[in-house]
């Protein structure tokens, strides 16, 4: 049965080392979260096995033995596996889900393309925010989704954020007043929103925190007692 499995960058899981082309077995019958290797054969499921969002790897597989299955799911645990290869960027980009989109941008972010920046997923914009270069995130800051402009308000720059200052989501002038400049905070600093105040207080100047204090929310006042330095 070909399968796929996903390992940490050395080919380590679960504190058992792997070497590619070879043959791993172990003693009894699979018993899944028990006893055996575990293996998916949808693509898309080794993500709930291993994460998505890290630098871990992919690898196709081999399932050799007596298999056990996690209910209904493609996902199995074996007694004896071989692994075949690990999937390489192009790989995963075949395979055309959200999914390995995404895996393949966090492994390679040069393969990023103009395209990619409409994608209907909301979660790749976000992963181009966060890896692609200033110029996708020209067009990102825009993006329709709050979670896209909040990934540009975090790992843009500073021209990205004097466009964000005024954007109509609270989270987005949150991360404004948390990675902005302190003319940024200060023009934050009479939102109308109490929690972006309190990011203010949080990540500005004691002279900001100053003018904080006297604030109408209370959790305002808290933090610029907290943060005070």
């Amino acid at each position: 049965m070909k399968a796929y499995k996903g390992f940490k960058p050395d080919l380590t899981w679960d504190g058992f080392q792997f070497e590619i082309g070879k043959t791993y077995e172990v003693e009894g019958k699979p018993i899944y979260y028990k006893n055996g290797f575990t293996a998916c054969g949808d693509i898309d499921s080794v993500f709930i096995e291993c994460g998505l969002r890290n630098d871990n790897i992919i690898c196709e597989v081999e399932v050799l033995g007596d298999i056990d299955r996690d209910g209904d799911s493609s996902r199995v645990v074996t007694n004896k596996i071989k692994i075949i290869r690990e999937l390489t960027v192009d790989d995963l980009l075949k395979f055309n889900t959200t999914r390995t989109l995404i895996k393949a941008i966090i492994l390679d972010p040069s393969i990023i393309t103009e395209d990619m920046l409409r994608h209907d997923d909301w979660g790749v914009r976000v992963t181009i925010a966060e890896l692609g270069k200033n110029r996708h995130r020209n067009v990102l800051v825009n993006d329709t989704h709050f979670k896209v402009r909040v990934a540009v308000a975090t790992y843009g720059t500073t021209k990205h954020r004097d466009i964000l200052i005024n954007d109509s989501n609270v989270y987005v002038r949150c991360y404004v007043a948390r990675y902005g400049t302190n003319k940024h905070r200060n023009i934050l600093l009479d939102d109308e929103h109490w929690m972006v105040r309190k990011y203010v207080a949080k990540y500005g100047t004691n002279k900001q925190r100053d003018i904080l204090h006297d604030d109408k929310d209370c959790d305002v006042v808290e933090a610029t007692r907290k943060y005070y330095k």
